[in-house]
């Protein structure tokens, strides 16, 4: 299957496209996930959060959001609508954000090995577009909000130089404030 693939800095919360926040929803946990009025706040107010609309043959189909900190990019939430996962798509959209931060690493988040089956899927999905498991690094994710319980998960990085425990603080400081 060919098919193109953009990558669109959404530049309003007034601009999100429609589904976008369905979406998020279905696609995160409570525990993993902040409230979607937060997420709008950030798009709108917040210089180091980007949000991308991963845009595919004239069609909105998921969408990817970025913290930028300095000497690394977060990713905090990517998801491609279910009814266009399984073809290549978020693979390209991997690939299409490495290339786009350059020497910049990008750092994420991913649920330890062998925690669920979707969990190594997700990993070798990561794997297989560039990035790379932090396995020994132990990696606590703080709450997104009260009730919810801190989770912990693993880091994956797009290279194998990123200083973790610097990278942790910058991730702990300005995007969980904790």
């Amino acid at each position: 299957m060919i098919f193109s693939v953009k990558l669109n800095k959404v530049v309003s919360s007034s601009s999100v496209a429609t589904g976008l926040e369905r979406l998020y929803i279905d696609s995160f946990p409570p525990e993993e996930r902040r409230p979607w009025e937060d997420v709008e706040w950030l798009v709108d107010h917040n210089p180091q959060f980007e949000m991308l609309e991963v845009v595919s043959e004239d069609a909105v189909v998921g969408f990817i959001t970025l913290w930028h900190l300095g000497p690394v990019v977060y990713g905090e939430h990517f998801a491609i609508d279910p009814s266009r996962r399984g073809g290549g798509l978020g693979g390209k959209v991997v690939e299409a954000v490495i290339e786009r931060l350059g020497a910049t690493p990008w750092v994420i988040e991913v649920e330890p090995p062998g925690m669920t089956p979707e969990a190594e899927r997700r990993i070798g999905f990561y794997t297989r577009h560039g990035m790379i498991l932090q396995g020994d690094f132990r990696y606590i994710q703080p709450s997104y909000g009260p009730g919810l319980p801190p989770v912990e998960l693993k880091l994956m990085t797009s290279r194998g130089d990123v200083d973790l425990d610097e990278a942790t603080r910058l991730i702990h400081r300005n995007v969980y404030n904790s």
